[in-house]
């Protein structure tokens, strides 16, 4: 269930760097939003262990 939730996340961030940054850093976007994409996943992850 994490892990379409970390999904979308990523789409999002991907969608608003495409927005919002000139289209000559969109190649850093693609790269770091995957990045940010597992982090947010990873979080999840953490925050799911410590509850139980």
């Amino acid at each position: 269930m994490n892990s379409w939730i970390a999904t979308i996340v990523t789409v999002l961030i991907l969608i608003l760097v495409w927005l919002i940054i000139p289209q000559k850093y969109l190649f850093w976007g693609i790269m770091t939003a995957p990045v940010i994409g597992l982090l947010v996943q990873w979080l999840f992850s953490k925050r799911k262990s410590t509850h139980n």
